[in-house]
């Protein structure tokens, strides 16, 4: 059912870098993954998430997987069975087995909104304390799939290194 009166204030999407050193003790070595940033903050501390998880994009080589990953942030399809699609994994392996940051992805009129995020491994029952109070994100169409051609950039760019 489509929502005909959006009256969230839309949001920008854009992605840096990042570097999780070894020194943390989350990770056997240094990781670097690119994270989302909403209006320049980190999606990460909008949730109040700490460094327990890295995004899944960038991290540990694994590029190839990144591009494929891309296409569920461009559509509302997802591969877990709760529906769900990850966008913060464990550091160490990248697994959303592990548990992850999970959230679902609506289209209404000219927008993209990212909604009820999760702490999830994708398959299990999803409990109350497993949600996140976190209201809706709301991005204007086009930017985002804009921003989202910037992340296949950023994704391309890392393959063509490695």
């Amino acid at each position: 059912m489509k929502n005909e009166n959006i009256l969230y204030e839309k949001s920008t999407l854009s992605f840096t870098r990042r570097l999780l050193k070894k020194s943390t003790g989350l990770v056997s070595e240094d990781r670097t993954y690119i994270d989302f940033l909403i209006d320049g903050v980190s999606l990460a501390t909008l949730l109040g998430e700490t460094c327990d998880t890295v995004g899944k994009f960038g991290w540990k080589g694994e590029y190839n997987f990144g591009l494929s990953e891309l296409n569920f942030l461009r559509s509302t399809f997802s591969r877990t069975e709760n529906g769900y699609i990850s966008i913060y994994v464990c550091p160490e392996c990248g697994n959303e087995a592990c548990g992850a940051v999970m959230m679902q992805i609506k289209e209404e009129q000219d927008c993209i909104i990212w909604s009820d995020f999760i702490w999830s491994d994708g398959w299990s029952e999803i409990m109350p304390e497993d949600r996140y109070t976190m209201p809706p994100i709301v991005f204007d169409r086009t930017n985002y799939h804009l921003a989202l051609n910037e992340l296949e950039t950023m994704l391309r760019g890392q393959c063509n290194k490695i």
